[in-house]
């Protein structure tokens, strides 16, 4: 089962009402459903629901014993179970998600057969989202923000709520428990917003990306046979069809979770109409980024050796260098997990990371001369021009991320890069990549609306709520379009969701 299956409209018709006729047990239904959903995404085999039954029960138990544990320890007690705790999620994400790639990279390079399929089956359950909701919770249980749940069932459906346990958003234990533990109550309002929502998720992923990705793929599985300048498109269509295709399985999950009254958090926010690299990445990906900040960066800035790293920084180098050199250091860990955690053993995620953490290290270091430069020459801020120049700077800046995970490796993505420069005004041969005119007028028709649609949101004016003041006809008539839209024009069954292999 996928989410743009029928299998799942099936499963949501059939446990929508179950759900909202349980009364004070919606919270089991909803957990009944995930587990289901769980072993429903996997291969339909024995072996493999074996692997899963160990998968939940294991996760279960370190993080439900781990946490009243730690809830009851004092002392270096609390923090060494809350280390073991947490040890014992991350061997488990390194079992399932980097062993395998480790292994098989070591077996390419001394030409050794590769006899470790068995380990092949994390990335395809989504275990890096769930890890880290889990080791936030006991983090969070640790640090005394609140105690550790009694009820296993409540924190099972925590980790394994269906809508986000393949592709998240990475959520937090406290607003998912108020949510999961009230009575179900049918909201009309709600249940159509959930509809609207999904269908906009469909259209991003069927009628745009999976349209962009076949640029994507043709000219970058032989890079060499086009263009400079058509690299350069394809690396633009790559950032669309990223894009469309994770926002829009975000919509999907964010209006699935609605359909149940269920809020999840936002993990996007007109990214593409930020005026700076830090921007962009506070616009993107939102709950993974806030994640990294909260357990990893802000409390590495506050470790005695980085406190200290900053008090000689300072005596040495000045008060500036003092705060900046241990707040540098801390967002090179940030960004090397970052890159870690989407790619394990393929390093060329890394590599890629590297390059927004050196843009913002840029950045941040010529702001004062970037300053004086609007200054002198006289550059307002706040018109639509500059903005504008602003909106296309950001993401030229990041086109060298897309070229390396697009190219696939470190070494590819170098050459990709030499061969854009080297060939830009060579002839273009984006013929190859055999796109209809309907395939062209839906790709451009696609991105005006999602381009039209994102910056209301920019501004602060979305669609939801103005399409919430219009009468029933009209939103009566805007559903049914989309669905017409996506039933006429939408690829269906071509590809899956990108996010789905982390």
């Amino acid at each position: 089962m996928s989410l743009t299956s029928f299998g799942f409209f099936a499963f949501l018709l059939v446990g929508i009402p179950v759900y909202y006729l349980s009364g004070r047990y919606g919270r089991y239904v909803l957990l009944a459903m995930s587990l289901y959903f769980y072993f429903a995404i996997a291969p339909a085999t024995v072996s493999y629901h074996v692997k899963l039954t160990a998968i939940v029960l294991y996760i279960l138990t370190v993080t439900y014993v781990g946490a009243l544990l730690i809830d009851r320890a004092k002392g270096r007690w609390r923090t060494l179970l809350t280390f073991l705790s947490i040890a014992g999620l991350a061997a488990f994400l390194f079992f399932t998600k980097y062993l395998y790639q480790i292994l098989e990279s070591l077996s390419v390079l001394f030409h050794a057969p590769n006899r470790f399929s068995f380990l092949q089956f994390g990335s395809v359950i989504g275990v890096s989202y769930f890890i880290l909701s889990a080791i936030g919770y006991l983090i969070d249980v640790c640090w005394q923000s609140y105690p550790a749940e009694k009820n296993p069932g409540t924190v099972c459906l925590f980790i394994f709520f269906f809508p986000q346990v393949i592709s998240g958003p990475v959520t937090r234990f406290p607003e998912m428990k108020e949510q999961f533990c009230k009575r179900p109550v049918l909201d009309w309002g709600t249940i159509e917003h959930g509809i609207r929502r999904m269908l906009w998720g469909y259209f991003k992923k069927l009628v745009i990306s999976d349209r962009f990705a076949v640029v994507v793929g043709t000219v970058y599985a032989d890079y060499l046979s086009f263009s400079g300048f058509d690299l350069f498109v394809a690396t633009l269509c790559y950032a669309i069809r990223l894009y469309t295709d994770f926002s829009g399985c975000m919509d999907i999950v964010l209006g699935a979770a609605q359909l149940f009254g269920i809020t999840l958090p936002e993990n996007f926010n007109a990214p593409f109409f930020s005026a700076t690299v830090q921007e962009f990445w506070q616009r993107w990906h939102i709950t993974l980024g806030g994640w990294f900040k909260d357990y990893v960066m802000y409390p590495f800035q506050k470790t005695k050796g980085m406190i200290t790293l900053g008090k000689k920084c300072k005596a040495k180098f000045g008060k500036k260098a003092g705060k900046k050199i241990p707040f540098y250091l801390a967002m090179l860990l940030l960004w090397f997990l970052i890159g870690l955690w989407h790619g394990g053993a393929g390093y060329y995620f890394v590599a890629s990371a590297a390059i927004p953490f050196t843009l913002l290290i840029l950045g941040d270091l010529c702001s004062p001369l970037s300053e004086r430069l609007v200054k002198l020459l006289h550059i307002r801020r706040e018109s639509a021009a500059w903005k504008t120049v602003s909106y296309l700077r950001t993401n030229l800046l990041l086109c060298p991320v897309w070229v390396f995970v697009c190219a696939g490796s470190v070494e590819r993505g170098f050459l990709a890069l030499k061969h854009a420069v080297c060939s830009f005004f060579g002839e273009t041969n984006l013929s190859a990549c055999a796109l209809t005119r309907t395939d062209l007028v839906m790709m451009a028709l696609g991105t005006v609306i999602l381009g039209a649609a994102e910056y209301l949101q920019h501004r602060g004016t979305p669609v939801t709520p103005m399409l919430d003041r219009k009468p029933f006809a009209v939103k009566w008539l805007v559903v049914n379009a989309e669905i017409l839209v996506i039933l006429l024009f939408g690829l269906v069954g071509t590809s899956s969701f990108i996010y789905f292999r982390f």
